[in-house]
């Protein structure tokens, strides 16, 4: 049997979260966690960017959790 997180939204993406990628995967983990699901709020949501910056940056923005997350999980 498997134990996920399926829905985690992470700090600074996200406005609702107050918690960085690094601190929710060290709490999944601590609690026998295999894995999370980061859920993150896209462009026209909760996105903690700036509304007129270049397509581009917010896609970079959006990502960045979910990239930190793949190198903190290797």
């Amino acid at each position: 049997m498997y134990k996920y997180e399926t829905h985690l939204h992470t700090f600074p993406v996200s406005r609702c979260a107050n918690a960085d990628v690094k601190e929710c995967l060290e709490f999944y983990k601590k609690l026998g966690y295999d894995g999370v699901f980061i859920t993150n709020h896209f462009l026209d949501g909760n996105i903690d960017i700036e509304y007129d910056r270049p397509y581009e940056e917010k896609i970079e923005f959006y990502f960045s959790d979910y990239e930190k997350a793949l190198k903190l999980s290797k």
